[in-house]
């Protein structure tokens, strides 16, 4: 999401003008400018727009328009995807979509790239060792969370607990890629077996 999707609701209220104005000044008051805008910045510039509302918005449409940027203020609290790995390629597409929702809550640079080096992990390994599976990502600001989650049909991981422990790896560097992973996280949870593995990292941000 970015100011276009504000600016739209905007212009449905108000002249095009005057809502573009409005928009801008509200971004100025946040010290924000168009291009700086992200999407966690949403809540401090609805609450600039207020004035606005109250001096150009018919009294019937106030409600309205509050209505809809406050819809739109639900998504800066919280987003989840989801993603089918099956080949290389949507290793690199799930990789570049948990960078782009991290850009979009504007987590930190070093948060981001643990996210993009657990998410790479666990879909090279649904790629790697099983016939498909599936990546959720969810990332809330309100506690600041964010959840990766990796599921497979696969028949399940051999010599997990020594993998956990770190006494184990195999030839292929599959234990040094799940124990990587749960030393990135803040939490780390594994299930496993013949009918596949479940995989859950979370971690602050």
């Amino acid at each position: 999401m970015n100011h276009h999707h504000v600016h739209a609701i905007l212009l449905r209220y108000l002249p095009g003008t005057l809502a573009e104005t409005s928009l801008d000044h509200a971004l100025a008051d946040c010290g924000l400018s168009r291009q700086s805008f992200q999407l966690h910045h949403l809540p401090d510039v609805i609450a600039k727009l207020e004035s606005s509302i109250r001096l150009f918005v018919d009294g019937p449409d106030q409600g309205k328009l509050r209505s809809e940027l406050g819809a739109l203020g639900g998504l800066s609290q919280r987003r989840a995807l989801s993603l089918d790995i099956v080949e290389e390629a949507d290793v690199s597409r799930a990789r570049l979509l948990m960078k782009r929702v991290c850009n979009d809550f504007g987590i930190s640079s070093v948060a981001t790239q643990k996210c993009v080096t657990i998410v790479s992990e666990l879909t090279r390994n649904i790629v790697s060792y099983t016939s498909g599976g599936s990546m959720e990502l969810e990332v809330t600001a309100s506690p600041r969370r964010i959840c990766i989650r990796a599921k497979d049909t696969g028949g399940g991981i051999k010599n997990l607990d020594q993998i956990l422990a770190g006494a184990y790896q195999s030839r292929t560097g599959l234990g040094k890629g799940i124990l990587g992973v749960k030393r990135l996280s803040d939490d780390f949870q594994i299930k496993s077996g013949p009918s596949g593995t479940d995989i859950r990292a979370e971690l602050g941000w």
